[in-house]
């Protein structure tokens, strides 16, 4: 069950991740895309079932008290706040391209350390 809902979670991730890349790109260049009833409303299920395969993960381990895990909730938690800002509040093209790569930064740090369990701060 468990390396189920890893394989699910990963595949949620990519296609977060791939929506995130196409929806900065349309914003970038001021796509019609972005207005499409689907791409505002796609990204939050694929995200809210991530998050469901997470909490499902979360609760088959032997406990919460492991310092990776912590660190990767409040990357999570900037990721949203990154994509938050990308696509509210960014109006240059410059503040969306920093937006986008705060939010890849803390993707990449997340899959870091869901790949060796090793924290940076709380070790």
């Amino acid at each position: 069950m468990y390396t189920g809902l890893k394989h699910l979670h990963v595949l949620l991730v990519a296609l977060s991740v791939g929506l995130l890349i196409l929806r900065a790109i349309w914003l970038m260049r001021g796509s019609a895309l972005m207005q499409r009833k689907w791409v505002k409303i796609v990204p939050h299920v694929i995200d809210t079932a991530l998050l469901a395969a997470a909490i499902g993960m979360v609760s088959m381990m032997p406990g919460l008290n492991q310092p990776w895990l912590w660190e990767k909730l409040v990357l999570v938690v900037l990721y949203i706040g990154f994509g938050f800002y990308l696509f509210k509040f960014a109006k240059s093209t410059g503040a969306q391209i920093a937006g986008l790569i705060g939010a890849l930064a803390c993707v990449a740090t997340i899959a870091h350390l869901a790949r060796s369990k090793m924290p940076f701060i709380l070790g």
